[in-house]
């Protein structure tokens, strides 16, 4: 019974108010962080506030520092998720709520959502 619960909470659909505020959201606080990514042959996930001291992060950071902003909204509280690209070397992270993926870092990047998993962060 609980699984099952999960799992209904889950696929809920984004309503246009929810996908709204995360839209506005990434769009008024995006922009402030310049990206930077990583040195070669690391991957060092920063706290949401040391990308906003910072102003640089990667896309961890950056999709980080955007879902911290959007809790921070107080609209949105629940069902947030970060998701990691698994197939490449390289990797990209996007936001994903209620099963919808965000661009945080640049919205031209095409990407295949078969290749994310979710993270726990």
């Amino acid at each position: 019974m609980f699984i099952f619960l999960l799992f209904i909470i889950s696929c809920q659909q984004v309503t246009e108010e929810e996908d709204s505020i995360i839209k506005n959201t990434i769009k008024l606080f995006a922009p402030f962080i310049t990206y930077k990514p990583d040195p070669e042959g690391t991957d060092f996930w920063q706290y949401p506030e040391e990308t906003m001291n910072l102003k640089t992060g990667d896309c961890e950071d950056i999709v980080n520092y955007c879902r911290k902003m959007i809790y921070d909204t107080g609209y949105l509280k629940t069902n947030l998720a970060v998701v990691v690209h698994k197939k490449t070397g390289e990797g990209h992270t996007l936001l994903e709520y209620n099963g919808k993926h965000y661009e945080c870092v640049n919205a031209k990047i095409k990407v295949n959502m078969n290749n994310y998993e979710k993270k726990a962060l």
